[in-house]
């Protein structure tokens, strides 16, 4: 509460998306096409939707496939921040925008019943993503 709150209110706004998992996003041969379902696009941090889509692949990441997502979120944000210039802040933040995702994801999918299988994934991946605190606060560095 205390670093990201202080952090929070220095973070670029802007329209996201909200839900820019691989599934919403359209390709045409190894390029981004453009997106779908926009029914929970929001003006918010913009940092929101890098991360998201970080932990949507990260969901959909085996077991095996886990220890090579640092590296990839690390990869998403170096284009991220090669196309529209992250702020220090931004990436300062990163770390909690991504466990605010992942506490959110637990609350939302431990509610309904039908959701439950998902609880259990995200409670998984925010484990991992605990553990890789350090490599995660660190990649910019």
């Amino acid at each position: 509460m205390e670093n990201f709150g202080a952090l929070y209110g220095k973070l670029p706004k802007q329209l996201i998306h909200r839900d820019p998992n691989p599934s919403n996003i359209l390709f045409e041969g190894d390029e981004v096409s453009g997106f779908i379902d926009f029914d929970l696009s929001e003006i918010n941090i913009r940092l929101w939707d890098v991360c998201y889509f970080a932990t949507g692949i990260l969901s959909e990441s085996s077991d095996e496939e886990y220890e090579k997502w640092p590296e990839i979120l690390a990869g998403i944000l170096r284009g991220y921040d090669l196309e529209a210039k992250l702020t220090l802040e931004e990436k300062q933040a990163v770390f909690y925008v991504i466990c605010s995702i992942q506490m959110i994801c637990i609350a939302f999918f431990e509610s309904n019943n039908i959701y439950k299988e998902l609880a259990k994934t995200n409670r998984q991946m925010f484990k991992f993503i605990i553990q890789n605190k350090e490599k995660i606060k660190n990649m910019f560095q």
